[in-house]
């Protein structure tokens, strides 16, 4: 008798585990979680909406912040969520005959560089695979000053932070000093070939600097994948204290 009542609660443990296991798998609803940042004159509300997924073709997660006090700024984030989703569901839908279902995945988070009130600085990270041998890592920036309530972009950056740079001065130092910092993390045996991608991936182009945070009088610079160097590396980026800049 008490082998028969040990059986039952074993099966009885193992069906519940796999009931939720299940569950879990295949759809978490949106959840909005309420996180509050320290302003110097106040208090930063940030609702961040964490929802999962999973369908027939695709793995989705997503953890985005919500800015109440502004909604341009939450505008911006989910409009550049829609628009990185769209773009992959599409592909997604054109390679899923050739791929193993549910083999896709689409992943994005952020993290917060400076949440002042002076500026509101944020990276978002996004990581598609819709088949083949690696995924692709996507990197935006949002700066948003919520003085003027809008977002500024790397061209804005010399204007904020009080120096007489124009663009092309601008891009020349962020290109000279970024390169230098790459040249010592990445390159210390001096190879001609990872000198070259370094080289490409710092040309003082506006679309090799689009992604720039700042966190108080310091900026950095995030490079994608295969931007500045071999995909190894990985997301790559660089830090500059703007007092070296001046």
């Amino acid at each position: 008798m008490k082998k028969t009542q040990h059986f039952i609660m074993i099966v009885s443990a193992l069906m519940l585990c796999c009931i939720f296991l299940f569950s879990a798998c295949v759809s978490t609803p949106a959840k909005t979680d309420k996180a509050e940042a320290q302003k110097k004159d106040g208090v930063l509300k940030i609702d961040v909406l964490r929802e999962k997924k999973q369908t027939e073709r695709y793995e989705y997660s997503a953890e985005l912040p919500r800015f109440p006090d502004y909604p341009g700024l939450t505008a911006v984030v989910q409009n550049l969520h829609d628009k990185r989703f769209a773009d992959f569901d599409r592909e997604s839908a054109a390679n899923f005959k050739t791929s193993a279902k549910g083999s896709h995945s689409f992943i994005m988070n952020w993290e917060a560089a400076d949440l002042t009130d002076s500026i509101i600085s944020i990276k978002i990270h996004t990581y598609e695979f819709i088949g083949g041998a690696n995924g692709i890592d996507s990197i935006d920036v949002i700066n948003w000053l919520p003085a003027k309530n809008k977002r500024i972009m790397t061209a804005d950056l010399p204007a904020y932070f009080g120096l007489k740079y124009g663009q092309k001065e601008w891009l020349e130092t962020l290109s000279r000093n970024t390169r230098d910092i790459l040249e010592n993390k990445l390159n210390r045996a001096k190879d001609a070939s990872v000198s070259k991608f370094i080289k490409e991936g710092t040309e003082p182009t506006a679309e090799n600097f689009k992604n720039i945070t700042v966190s108080g009088n310091n900026i950095t610079v995030w490079f994608e994948k295969y931007q500045a160097a071999p995909g190894s590396a990985g997301i790559l980026s660089a830090s500059i204290n703007i007092k070296d800049l001046r």
